[in-house]
């Protein structure tokens, strides 16, 4: 239940949903918000890298509501920072806490569409030049006149809140690897797993990366990389959309030992080739869908509600969050997921959702389309399927909401290698990424 969200990566953001600065939000964003008031009402947390504070307007979005800064108050292990300071100095809070500022300072530019291409950048800058003793407010100020004011106010509120105490920012611990999205393709290639067009795929990306990268001490930086690209051509989005999936997958090794990333956008994905535990799995295995959906459902327990949590508001979360029986049901469920098998993640689960049931009655209606959570891991996992449907996926770590997926899209794959069942994530068909389906499955 501890998560590293890579969905809210900026550069992840816009190749998935497309945003422009006259469309600067999507239904992929709406789901992340679903997702995280889904991880607060079930006692998860969030580990944030430091680029995600300085690119990623879903988290401006959060902090600029009053409601959920009141939530991070209550809750305040909720969020996490953690990221490796790029100027050292006196104040190492403060240096963690703007390390993804300093980063997007050297290479100029953020990801997400905005109305002024240097808001973001311009602000920053302004920051780190006056540190810790920053008036936040008065820079502000200075800029109610800017197109991005609303976007501009929850970055000052996020920033506001990890670089002041007693907020959680962190270095990564020293046994943590310190990945690079190339060290981690190099570990693909190195898979007997990885083959066909994934291969060639894979090592046509780090060719390209080679080519035009002369200094080799530069080839892990995905900023240098995007400079050499031509998102005209399709070949060039698949590298991009490789590139950032295993970039996600190198910071997640740095920072969070669980809750990793796969991705649904062009590209290869990286995750199943590393062993890399993630949310939903693309697998080239050959198999037999129908015999592996069976084993499914032999392994992991389903348990079906009939409300989205997304429909809560922060100030409800707040309201539940204060109260001990709630917490204490959180407590049990964070535990059981640690340590526990099936069948006590499941306990923990039904009991959770009977303590919170009466609370909520009344405020939460169905999704509009079935989503999916799956809660730990094959040992002691349990599948929360979320408006009551038959369909459903299993991973290893906590998912994305799939409320784009229909049943015809599912594809059950058993990793043959690693004897481990993993799920397959087909956004638009099976046929895609060179799967078969069968939709009488």
């Amino acid at each position: 239940m501890r998560v590293y969200a890579h969905w809210l990566d900026g550069e992840y953001r816009k190749a998935l949903t497309g945003v422009t600065v006259l469309k600067p939000w999507s239904p992929e964003d709406d789901r992340a918000v679903r997702l995280i008031k889904t991880l607060a009402l079930f006692g998860g947390s969030i580990v944030l890298s430091d680029v995600q504070v300085v690119d990623s307007p879903v988290l401006w979005h959060l902090f600029s509501q009053p409601a959920f800064l009141r939530y991070l108050h209550i809750n305040p292990a909720f969020l996490s920072l953690i990221a490796r300071p790029v100027t050292l100095g006196s104040n190492r809070h403060w240096a963690i806490a703007t390390a993804g500022l300093e980063r997007a300072l050297k290479v100029g530019r953020i990801a997400s569409p905005m109305n002024d291409d240097q808001s973001v950048i311009s602000l920053s800058r302004e920051i780190v030049t006056c540190g810790p003793a920053v008036d936040f407010d008065s820079l502000l100020a200075k800029r109610r006149g800017s197109p991005d004011l609303k976007a501009l106010s929850g970055f000052i509120e996020a920033v506001r809140y990890f670089g002041l105490l007693p907020s959680r920012v962190a270095e990564p611990l020293p046994d943590r690897p310190h990945e690079t999205y190339y060290s981690i393709l190099k570990t693909a290639l190195s898979s007997p797993a990885l083959c066909g067009d994934h291969r060639k795929h894979a090592e046509a990306t780090l060719d390209l990366v080679n080519g035009a990268v002369e200094d080799p001490d530069q080839r892990g930086r995905r900023a240098i990389v995007h400079e050499h690209l031509d998102f005209s051509r399709t070949d060039h989005v698949y590298v991009w959309g490789t590139i950032l999936q295993a970039w996600s997958i190198a910071v997640q090794k740095s920072v969070c030992e669980t809750g990793g990333s796969i991705g649904n956008m062009p590209g290869v994905p990286v995750g199943i080739y590393v062993d890399q535990q993630v949310d939903f799995m693309l697998a080239g295995a050959e198999t037999e869908f129908g015999q592996s959906k069976r084993l499914l459902g032999k392994l992991i327990p389903k348990i079906l509600l009939d409300w989205d949590p997304g429909e809560l508001d922060w100030t409800d979360l707040v309201q539940l969050t204060e109260e001990t029986g709630v917490v204490e049901a959180q407590s049990d469920l964070r535990q059981a997921t640690l340590t526990g098998e099936s069948r006590e993640t499941e306990a923990a689960v039904e009991k959770f959702v009977r303590m919170i049931a009466p609370k909520i009655k009344g405020k939460l209606n169905p999704p509009v389309k079935q989503w999916m959570w799956a809660l730990g891991g094959v040992a002691g996992g349990v599948l929360i399927v979320f408006g009551f449907t038959e369909i459903g996926t299993l991973a290893t770590t906590v998912a994305i909401p799939a409320a784009i997926l229909e049943q015809s899209a599912l594809v059950w794959t058993v990793n043959k290698l690693r004897h481990r069942v993993i799920a397959a994530r087909i956004v638009e068909s099976a046929s895609g990424v060179g799967l078969s389906s069968d939709r009488n499955e």
